[in-house]
């Protein structure tokens, strides 16, 4: 059995900008419109963004926000930053950073996709917190704002109401643990089992490893999950250059084969 509904759907807005990467939009999206599939009445899915219109995506194809961000309506469950090479550039966008750290203050969560984590620290959401983004980001990140912790490592991160996530792939990882939250487990093997993915890297969800065991993986990465498997955490930073993927790559391989 699925988790009982909430009273009333949770609304989940999701901020996009010009350049934004699609995957760190559509992901999110996905996951938590999947979940409103299984059982309607679980989420009100929202992308908005600064300008009326089609948005530009990093990859060329244009994708269309529901809303501007004056007409977001209403109090919002989950506030989610998308991220993308746009995202120096809305990191300088006055209206949109003041408009997130206005509107973070009533959700009762907010999350940043991979480089999303920069508009999070641009609207000091993320001073005083541990902190995750794409690896080679990463030291940018921490750089520019001194005052956050960052950690290139994990494939996400939790410190109080804030979430962060590493790569884009990270994203929909995060987006499942989001859910789980909300409704336990089930919900995000549903998912899971729905798009034919690997569960997702979560404390309440051990990755099966089947999938992996019958991939056709070319050298030199075909023994990288057996060589992650002995791997301890603190190796793996030695450990993943060598076989040519992040850290949080190979930790999340590391992870599947524990």
């Amino acid at each position: 059995m699925l988790a009982p509904m909430p009273s009333s759907p949770r609304k989940v807005v999701i901020v996009a900008f010009p350049d934004v990467q699609m995957l760190d939009v559509v992901g999110p999206a996905e996951v938590f419109g999947t979940a409103e599939r299984l059982q309607p009445g679980r989420y009100q899915v929202e992308l908005v963004a600064r300008a009326r219109g089609p948005l530009r995506t990093s990859s060329g194809i244009p994708i269309l926000p529901r809303a501007v961000l004056s007409e977001v309506r209403g109090p919002i469950d989950t506030l989610i930053v998308a991220g993308g090479v746009g995202v120096y550039e809305a990191a300088h966008d006055r209206e949109l950073v003041a408009w997130v750290k206005r509107r973070a203050r009533t959700c009762r969560r907010v999350a940043s996709v991979c480089s999303g984590a920069f508009l999070l620290a641009e609207a000091g959401l993320l001073d005083g917190r541990r902190a995750t983004t794409h690896w080679a980001a990463a030291e940018n990140l921490a750089e520019r704002y001194p005052r956050v912790t960052v950690d290139a490592d994990p494939i996400f991160i939790r410190d109080g109401n804030v979430w962060t996530s590493a790569g884009v792939a990270a994203g929909i990882d995060l987006s499942l643990a989001l859910v789980t939250d909300d409704h336990g487990p089930r919900v995000a093997r549903a998912f899971c089992l729905a798009s034919a993915r690997l569960p997702f890297q979560g404390a309440s969800s051990k990755p099966s490893t089947t999938p992996l065991d019958h991939a056709v993986i070319r050298p030199p990465l075909a023994t990288l999950p057996r060589v992650a498997s002995k791997s301890v955490r603190p190796r793996s930073r030695a450990r993943a250059p060598r076989a040519a993927v992040s850290r949080c790559q190979f930790e999340r391989l590391r992870k599947i084969r524990s």
